[in-house]
């Protein structure tokens, strides 16, 4: 009879597990407790986390280098990692700062499986090791038993700081069971059920066994009320992860070729993707930069005030070829058939031309009317060292189909702007002008944007020493009124006259983020010589050198 019970207990272990629930228990991570764990910053101001495979390498979920639709991979110099630290916002003396310089994305990864969602981001400058905060991580080479006690780390919400809770190792046959929507990797590894309802993971959460690296969050699984937190281990992705430490050729930015499928949900069985933490008020500007520039959106101004009748009469709107159909960049009158952007205003996602004829011209008013007729282009010039990854040299000149039509008595909203050819200095009183889409027609709006000291801004965590001499940074450190990405190629006005060219404008108002421009005094003699150039570059190819 015995042996009966026992049989049938061993039979209920195996069908619902026969280890003690163990509370989930959030506590802080303490300075130098995980010193692998780094931060990794994006565009859409999520916080994954990263581990330090060396002073070169970081590994974190391909999730976490991809847009929100997960078909691009983020360029390389907008992904951000900060080590050494317990929170990205408030530095102490041991953080050490870098940009991405390459980034690498499992080539099976399969989104709608979370199937190996893993990726190693290359640093452009390695950390300096050894270090007392910094530290490589070492991975678990070894089978996790079920019931081992393990600990996540995650950054915590609202305060982006590190914190760690304790789980449980359950048996690998329930985790198979509890998600039949998906087929399990053998690198699948799940928790005991989740008991502080808190709790949340999100992709990139690192589980650490015993001191070593051993899994990364990548989903939620649901059975019926409870939840059970899905992660993919290290180990079975060593091979992989070493042959990127010496790979030669990097991934392009752009489209990548994951698979995409939209899953249901079932009653009693459920999978979440797991969320990434950004801010609400970034919404909108996430939505305009998501894609980088490499789209299109409706432009947006954060806390701009409306222009009057002949205040920047040069500022118009360069029609693109891309969905909205009244989508657009900026643009500056320069003369009779020329009209300045920026580079990446005229560019694919392949960096080739788009074709003259796709792009007009609206001009002449301070709320644009997307009926009202447009001035054709017949030839597009982009500056022959534009780099689309640093976005150095972001300028082009538009030649138009017709001449703008300057009457002697000008008309208050159409004429040619003036060079600012000085120096900028720092503190100096400028505007920047563009286009507010928050009504149904956008209107002309402009913020005032003083000159920022460019090693200030390059000591921002957003621009990281990528300001190079031909740039300048306007606006404040603080939050306040911005300028949003699909503004680019808008004009900024120093003593009423033409000084910049809006190149990237991630920030949206948002503190440390001010707005980049090209400043115009270098590019003098270069503009002028496309008023007289006859020659016109072809659509669909490459104005600019190979990367």
């Amino acid at each position: 009879m015995a042996k009966v019970a026992i049989a049938f207990f061993l039979l209920l272990c195996l069908v619902f597990g026969c280890w003690a629930q163990t509370e989930n228990i959030i506590r802080p991570v303490q300075l130098g407790e995980y010193p692998s764990v780094v931060f990794v910053s994006t565009p859409r101001n999520q916080q994954c986390i990263g581990l330090v495979i060396n002073a070169n390498h970081v590994l974190t979920t391909g999730t976490c280098v991809m847009t929100a639709q997960q078909t691009r991979l983020y360029p390389a110099r907008l992904v951000q990692v900060i080590g050494g630290d317990l929170a990205p916002t408030f530095p102490v003396p041991t953080q050490q700062s870098r940009v991405a310089q390459h980034i690498f994305v499992h080539e099976n990864y399969r989104t709608y499986q979370n199937d190996n969602n893993i990726a190693i981001i290359r640093l452009a400058e390695p950390f300096h090791l050894p270090s007392n905060a910094i530290e490589e991580a070492h991975i678990q080479m070894r089978i996790v038993p079920e019931g081992h006690a393990c600990e996540v780390v995650r950054v915590g919400s609202p305060s982006p700081a590190l914190q760690a809770y304790n789980v449980n190792i359950r048996n690998r046959n329930l985790c198979d069971d509890c998600c039949f929507e998906f087929r399990k990797q053998d690198a699948a590894l799940c928790t005991e059920r989740i008991t502080n309802d808190d709790l949340t993971i999100l992709e990139g959460d690192a589980m650490f066994c015993d001191g070593y690296l051993t899994a990364l969050g990548i989903q939620i699984a649901t059975v019926e009320t409870a939840r059970y937190f899905h992660f993919t281990q290290v180990r079975f992705f060593t091979h992989w992860i070493n042959q990127q430490l010496n790979r030669t050729h990097p991934m392009p930015p752009g489209v990548l070729q994951v698979s995409v499928r939209n899953t249901t949900h079932h009653e009693k069985h459920r999978v979440n993707r797991v969320g990434f933490r950004a801010t609400a008020s970034a919404h909108r500007y996430a939505q305009a930069e998501e894609e980088e520039g490499y789209e299109p959106f409706l432009p947006f101004i954060s806390g701009g005030t409306n222009a009057v009748n002949g205040q920047f009469p040069s500022i118009v709107a360069v029609g693109l070829p891309a969905p909205p159909n009244n989508a657009f960049c900026g643009g500056v009158i320069l003369n009779e058939n020329h009209v300045l952007t920026a580079a990446r205003c005229v560019l694919t996602p392949q960096h080739t031309l788009i074709f003259p004829n796709q792009l007009n011209i609206l001009s002449g008013m301070l709320q644009l009317n997307f009926a009202a007729p447009r001035i054709g282009i017949t030839a597009v010039y982009v500056h022959p060292q534009y780099n689309p990854f640093t976005f150095e040299h972001n300028i082009a000149v538009l030649r138009t189909s017709s001449n703008f039509f300057i009457p002697i008595v000008p008309v208050p909203n159409l004429d040619f702007a003036q060079f600012y050819e000085e120096i900028m200095f720092d503190g100096q009183a400028c505007q920047v002008v563009g286009w507010n889409n928050a009504t149904a027609t956008p209107v002309q709006q402009f913020i005032n944007a003083p000159i920022l000291n460019r090693d200030t801004c390059n000591g921002l965590a957003v621009h990281l020493g990528n300001i190079r001499e031909s740039m300048v940074c306007a606006g404040a450190t603080n939050a306040g009124p911005g300028v949003c990405a699909s503004n680019i190629g808008t004009g900024l006005f120093c003593e009423g006259r033409l000084a910049g060219v809006l190149s990237t404008g991630l920030g949206c108002g948002q503190a440390n983020n001010p707005g980049v421009y090209t400043q115009i005094r270098f590019y003098l003699p270069w503009i002028r010589e496309q008023f007289s150039r006859q020659d016109i570059p072809l659509g669909g190819t490459s104005p600019i050198p190979v990367m």
